[in-house]
């Protein structure tokens, strides 16, 4: 059975997704003893990922009140509010590259906060299949529910960083541990968590190498020459169609001061993205950047 804590971190992280309170605040405005609570709807009407969000909230309302009627028990009540939560995380309108060329906006500060949902919901699946072993799951199961939802984070990543000590060769959980970082804001360390994926079997994997490229060159003041170029490359020879890299190898093209080559990697990204959205909006503006003032 999943742990406790573990659900009501997962359902408490969704929620403060919906409100955009920041993550380690230490307190969750729509969480009280333990129970997640619906709260005003902020959601854009147009906006697909808000579409998920308050269908999400919709059906969290309506378990709440199956289980208050009693027609579900409690650990029934817990397994499926962790299958809603996955099941919000899995919409395709998720952005799945929230590095990708965009500007600021609601829709993806929603998408960076969700960057760490999916570790946090893939640990609580870790947890809860027994995948790890008999430590991870003891671990998990010692906090309390009464922790507040960063003390909660903050204790997950312990669990985790512990069980990689012990099984440094589990690549997948490297690649979680990353995301997390980097969501929470440790660049370094979800650097190294990244390297560790790499050296343990991850090294064809376009999105980690596209993921650890954009990365670096953040913490490199935005430098993509070098390495992460490198990495860009490698990822666009497994996936030529892989967004994040198109816009990264791009931008590394611009930077080196060759438009051609920019132009170019632009031009098939947008291709990729649909018409209408944000996203080829704002491709289209660096394409015609590229063209230089018009007299």
């Amino acid at each position: 059975m999943m742990a406790f804590p573990l659900t009501t971190m997962v359902l408490c992280l969704i929620a403060i997704a919906l409100l955009l309170i920041p993550l380690l605040r230490g307190d969750c405005a729509l969480c009280r003893d333990g129970q997640c609570q619906t709260g005003p709807d902020t959601t854009d009407p147009d906006d697909p990922a808000d579409a998920n969000l308050r269908i999400y909230r919709q059906q969290v309302t309506e378990l709440a009140a199956e289980r208050d009627a009693g027609r579900i028990d409690p650990t029934r009540y817990r397994e499926i509010q962790a299958e809603l939560a996955r099941d919000l995380l899995s919409q395709p309108s998720a952005p799945a590259e929230p590095a990708a060329p965009v500007g600021g906006g609601r829709r993806w500060a929603v998408a960076g906060l969700l960057a760490v949902l999916v570790p946090t919901v893939g640990l609580a699946t870790y947890v809860h299949t027994g995948a790890g072993n008999e430590g991870l799951q003891a671990s998990a199961a010692r906090a309390h529910p009464d922790q507040s939802p960063a003390e909660v984070v903050q204790a997950s990543l312990a669990t985790l960083q512990a069980h990689l000590e012990r099984h440094p060769e589990d690549s997948d959980n490297w690649v979680l541990l990353g995301r997390t970082l980097t969501a929470l804001g440790k660049t370094e360390q979800a650097l190294e968590s990244y390297r560790a994926a790499l050296r343990h079997g991850q090294d064809n994997h376009p999105e980690l190498l596209a993921r650890y490229a954009d990365l670096l060159a953040g913490s490199r003041d935005g430098r993509l020459r070098g390495d992460p170029e490198r990495l860009v490359r490698r990822a666009l020879d497994i996936d030529p169609d892989h967004r994040l890299a198109l816009w990264l190898a791009g931008s590394a093209a611009l930077e080196r001061g060759d438009a051609a080559v920019a132009r170019r990697h632009w031009e098939r990204l947008l291709a990729l993205l649909p018409a209408e959205s944000d996203d080829a909006g704002k491709i289209r503006e660096k394409l015609r950047a590229l063209d230089g003032p018009r007299g």
